[in-house]
């Protein structure tokens, strides 16, 4: 039930009281002017800090003045810290847990209809809160869990709202965060049929030190599985983004750039198999030369890329005569 906490200074206290403060004014303007003209747009846009999950924390009366109008808007800009003293919940299956991110959660149940959505996890981060966070995004809506909110056995503790379907979300960028690379599968897999662009800033994928020493492509594995599910975008940002873990270095993705700016990838088109077979074509990882390398197993793992890759050759040719196109670019090209 315990997780890792972030000891704030006295400064820093006074900035969080002080961002709670201001986000709870900014909240209530949106919920007293949704009579006359419900705000579309939300944006935290916040350079050094973040909103912890007591930041969204607000009295009943309060909450129940904005949440409605929460349902109007159709983009959400969030910077987040998901390093906060937790709340103690009681879970879908009916036992008792540490959230961080409960308060947050409670305002995402209620803007189902956002077109844009853009997380960023900034320092300090809990690998907990983060895949607590992303774990709510992904899961299905289920009414079955809905119902269940009324079946306790812990009435005297709170209950995290059940997931939500977002059927019209279209944009979704992501940034400074630590991810399994199946969790940003789920996460597409769910929105294919609205997702049009994605954009993924300072993301590492998970990696064991396994697969690290054994130099395992987990971004062409993610590519690869992206192409899989015959998704439909018309935008891909992959920007300063790697991969490793909290206790193995990160290594960082390049590209093949003539810009000289090789750590962003940008893609804009209709054909989405050619964008992510040029990226998967562009980007490279430079693996420490470490004792304990399997080299058999690296090449093994790119044949493996190239072979998935080179099975969509015939369906791309099938496509060309639809007026597919697009545009890869490294450096600021969008």
């Amino acid at each position: 039930m315990g997780g890792p906490m972030h000891m704030s200074s006295p400064i820093e206290e006074a900035e969080l009281l002080y961002l709670k403060h201001l986000l709870t004014t900014l909240l209530r303007l949106v919920g007293a002017l949704a009579a006359e003209g419900p705000v579309s747009r939300f944006e935290v846009i916040l350079r050094k800090l973040a909103l912890s999950d007591g930041a969204f924390a607000m009295p009943g009366p309060v909450r129940g003045a904005i949440l409605p109008a929460m349902t109007h808007l159709k983009a959400l800009f969030l910077d987040l810290c998901t390093m906060a003293p937790p709340t103690m919940v009681e879970d879908s299956e009916s036992g008792i847990r540490n959230s961080y991110n409960y308060h947050l959660l409670q305002l995402l149940a209620s803007t189902e209809n956002i077109e844009h959505l853009r997380i960023n996890c900034k320092d300090p981060q809990s690998r907990i809160g983060v895949n607590e966070l992303f774990t709510w995004l992904v899961a299905q809506s289920d009414e079955d869990a809905a119902k269940s909110l009324s079946s306790r056995q812990y009435p005297g503790l709170p209950q995290l709202p059940p997931p939500i379907g977002f059927p019209k979300l279209e944009r979704i960028e992501i940034g400074f965060a630590l991810l399994e690379a199946d969790t940003l599968l789920d996460l597409f897999k769910k929105f294919k049929t609205s997702l049009q662009a994605i954009n993924l800033h300072k993301i590492n994928l998970a990696a064991t030190r396994e697969q690290q020493t054994d130099k395992v492509n987990l971004w062409a594995r993610l590519l690869n599985g992206m192409a899989a599910l015959d998704l439909s975008l018309t935008s891909i940002v992959l920007e300063e983004v790697g991969q490793g873990s909290e206790s193995y270095r990160c290594l960082p993705v390049k590209f093949n750039s003539t810009t000289g700016q090789d750590r962003k990838m940008a893609w804009s088109g209709r054909a989405t198999l050619h964008g992510l077979k040029d990226i998967h074509t562009a980007l490279e990882i430079e693996f420490p030369e470490d004792e304990g390398m399997h080299p058999g197993v690296h090449m093994t793992d790119e044949d493996e890329d190239e072979e998935e890759f080179d099975d969509m050759d015939d369906v791309d040719d099938m496509d060309e005569g639809e007026g597919n196109d697009g545009d890869a670019s490294g450096g600021d090209g969008d």
